[in-house]
């Protein structure tokens, strides 16, 4: 290999070092292209998650965070993933490498672990959907008052059209015939300004397990989490001052106090 080897060559041993994972990394490197480029993933969020979604196996004597914990130590001992360290030493949150998570949404794309939508993947279509991450920003928001609402469809999800509507204020609405048959994982992420309204209609996700979402200052809301009965877990992320994050967490405190005991979901919050 040259000393300075092409863009292209980099790729390829970025591979390599991929393809020599043992089998239990692959899966959990492969989780990493749900969260957009420059990320700081919070460690204790990414163990969660893996176990969550069955990445970490039961090994005796260890609890399953220690477990995933041992899987972050070897991906940074592997310079797979950059990390940052706490004021005691440990690892605090992590993040990929550009070149790594092209690569990584490269390999999630090609076996069906993932589905990207949004910002630079607004063009992608696909034929069934596992996980799906939709991404985006303020770049996307048309200008001028002749721009006053913007559709964007993608294709070929299951006969489903995703569409985003801007108008005076954003809404991200999830509808019925969208058909989302074994979707169970949904992560919005935008790299600046969130849609103001999270709205989703009866029947449109009926299999949706985490969902994950953020808040800022602006006023946002979530709108039909009753029709999300399959629900396990709920992601918020925002300021600790934030009202809007405190009127969705005493919406989701509500909703599960209606729920019966055997259909509750789990609340996890990050404050930035």
């Amino acid at each position: 290999m040259e000393s300075n080897p092409t863009l292209e060559g980099m790729k390829h041993i970025v591979t390599l070092s991929y393809n020599h994972l043992p089998h239990g990394l692959k899966g959990c490197m492969m989780y990493l292209s749900i969260f957009p480029e420059d990320n700081e993933i919070n460690k204790d969020r990414l163990l969660r998650r893996w176990i969550a979604k069955g990445l970490v196996p039961e090994k005796r004597g260890l609890t399953p965070m220690e477990v995933a914990e041992s899987y972050l130590d070897e991906l940074v001992s592997r310079n797979m993933v950059v990390p940052h360290f706490g004021y005691d030493g440990k690892v605090e949150s992590c993040r990929v490498h550009d070149m790594l998570l092209e690569v990584m949404v490269s390999k999630s794309l090609e076996c069906n672990f993932i589905s990207l939508l949004g910002g630079q993947y607004a063009a992608m279509s696909y034929d069934r959907i596992r996980r799906l991450s939709v991404q985006g920003d303020d770049d996307m928001r048309p200008q001028g008052a002749q721009q006053h609402k913007k559709k964007m469809t993608g294709q070929g999800i299951g006969g489903m059209d995703v569409e985003h509507d801007f108008c005076n204020d954003e809404v991200l609405v999830v509808r019925k015939n969208h058909n989302f048959p074994v979707l169970s994982n949904l992560i919005v992420t935008y790299k600046r300004k969130m849609p103001r309204v999270f709205q989703f209609e009866q029947g449109s996700m009926a299999r949706l397990e985490i969902l994950q979402i953020g808040f800022s200052n602006a006023d946002q809301s979530i709108v039909g989490i009753e029709h999300l009965t399959k629900l396990k877990e709920v992601q918020l992320g925002g300021n600790n001052d934030s009202h809007p994050l405190h009127r969705a967490l005493d919406q989701l405190k509500a909703e599960n106090r209606r729920r019966p005991q055997s259909n509750l979901f789990q609340v996890v919050v990050k404050y930035d």
